[in-house]
């Protein structure tokens, strides 16, 4: 792991991912976890084509604190997403999708931070592997979260 990588979530952390949704989700992860790397890149004053690929999907996790049932940490996973400038009110973030963070490793993927400025405690990228991902490794990441869940309901729990 990178210097930028910092300590992954709990294995028995909620992670919260939102869209993509619609009807290919495996090539919209794809251009994401692309589009990722060529942002982290420009970020880092690397010319994408010619640095170390990072090909990650952003997600949010953590686990419950004292008291917090699963409906409260999605609730705050919600808030945390907005307040990181995900628009969580927008048709296209209208549901989400959870997992576990023990499966997504456990499907053999890890965890990495951005390490951006203000970046949040709670947010993480999934690393999909150093090559543009394929539909298998994309699949089998999907295939470890539920969803989609309705965000406006789960920005509603109390």
């Amino acid at each position: 792991m990178g210097a930028d990588d910092g300590d992954p979530p709990s294995r028995d952390a909620y992670v919260l991912r939102f869209p993509p949704g619609g009807d290919d989700p495996p090539r919209k992860l794809r251009y994401e976890a692309r589009a990722n790397h060529k942002r982290s890149a420009r970020e880092l004053g690397e010319d994408p084509a010619a640095c170390e690929p990072r090909y990650r999907l952003s997600v949010f996790a953590d686990v419950a604190r004292d008291g917090e049932d699963e409906a409260a940490v999605l609730q705050r996973l919600i808030q945390v997403a907005a307040n990181a400038g995900i628009r969580v009110a927008d048709a296209k973030n209208a549901g989400f999708w959870v997992a576990n963070a023990g499966e997504i490793v456990d499907a053999n993927f890890t965890f990495c931070k951005d390490a951006y400025p203000g970046e949040p405690a709670e947010h993480y990228c999934v690393d999909v592997g150093p090559e543009e991902p394929d539909n298998e490794r994309i699949q089998r990441l999907l295939a470890v979260f539920e969803g989609p869940r309705d965000t406006e309901e789960g920005r509603r729990q109390p």
